[in-house]
Parts: structure tokens; sequence; C-alpha cells
């Protein structure tokens, strides 16, 4: 359990340690420690989310008696959703350049 804790501050700090760093770097006044807090439940229902796709994926409740395939297959479909969502994302993004480029 201690492990996952760890792992988690760890993802929080490289993902969310560049949004902290980048803002005051453009001039900006500093923030407060309430609004540097907005990612994290967002973080939290990602990884969420994401281990339950993992654990659909995998198709067994036991992870300690899955086999190396069902394993495969959790991660399989993990980055699968990831890359669609990453795509959806990026389209979106050209979208709205693209909208404002046109008006």
């Amino acid at each position: 359990m201690a492990r996952r804790v760890a792992g988690l501050g760890l993802l929080r700090m490289l993902l969310m340690g560049g949004s902290e760093v980048a803002v005051p770097a453009l001039g900006s006044e500093p923030q407060s420690a309430g609004l540097r807090v907005d990612g994290v439940p967002g973080l939290i229902v990602g990884a969420s989310a994401m281990s339950a796709v993992f654990a659909l994926g995998v198709g067994t409740d036991d992870f300690a008696h899955a086999t190396p395939a069902d394993i495969e297959a959790g991660m399989r479909l993990t980055f699968l959703l990831a890359g669609c969502l990453m795509f959806v994302a990026v389209c979106i993004a050209f979208a709205n350049r693209f909208q404002r480029t046109m008006s």
C-alpha cells in the first residue's frame, strides 16, 4: 500500500510540478495554494478511471493469479483508451485553433 501511495505522489509531482513552475515563468502573479490544487481532483479521477479500465481489461478480480496474457490485455486496453483520448484532445485543439484563425 505504501508503494502505491508513493507512486501516486511521484506521479503528482511529475505531472503537476511543470504547471506550477510554468505559470510564474510567464510573469503572472504568484498563485495561492488553493489555485494550484485545482488539478489534483482531476488527476485522482483520471487515475481511478484508468485503473478501472485496466481491471476491466484483465478480466479477473484477483490480480495475484492473473496470467501474463491477462495483464497484457489490460495494458493494451488501457493504452488504447489513452491513445484515443489523446487523439480526441489533439483534434479538439486543432479545431479550436482553426476556428479562431477563421474568425
